[in-house]
């Protein structure tokens, strides 16, 4: 089997974006059409020129709210919300703080189980997806991290 990288005119692009005034009511109406599509493209593969290819998903680039809208977790703000160990803030001069550094790591498989139940909200519909992983496909939000403090 080939893959997207053997084929030279294919390379990574983005499958949503999501624009609009407000947040979506549901996680689980909002992700439906996605989660069905990622789950027959995984089964089947995707064909291109009578070539069929697999289908990966490397990455969720979202910024930190609709990261934990769509990982169905604690927002930004709450008290169990670090998305990549299990610290619990403080707060400091009315800002969320991240005071220890020796906490255990979150892995794919201690959220898929929901072993934080104060980390999770619900249970996300992504779950679904054979192979996506809610903690390393992951990455950390540089803009509400970084420049938001």
């Amino acid at each position: 089997m080939l893959s997207l990288l053997d084929y030279p005119l294919i390379s990574p692009f983005a499958e949503a974006i999501y624009h609009g005034s407000e947040k979506p009511q549901s996680c689980d109406e909002y992700l439906f059409e996605f989660v069905e599509e990622m789950k027959a493209l995984k089964k089947s593969g995707l064909f291109l020129n009578s070539k069929r290819f697999e289908v990966a998903l490397d990455a969720y680039i979202c910024d930190a709210p609709a990261k934990s809208f769509i990982r169905q977790t604690v927002g930004d703000t709450g008290y169990a919300s670090c998305t990549k160990c299990t610290v619990y803030e403080d707060y400091m001069n009315n800002r969320v703080s991240f005071l220890e550094i020796d906490c255990p790591l979150r892995t794919d498989e201690s959220f898929a189980k929901c072993e934080d139940a104060k980390h999770h909200d619900g249970l996300s519909p992504l779950l679904q997806i054979s192979g996506t992983k809610l903690v390393s496909h992951f990455p950390l939000d540089y803009m509400h991290l970084i420049c938001l403090g």
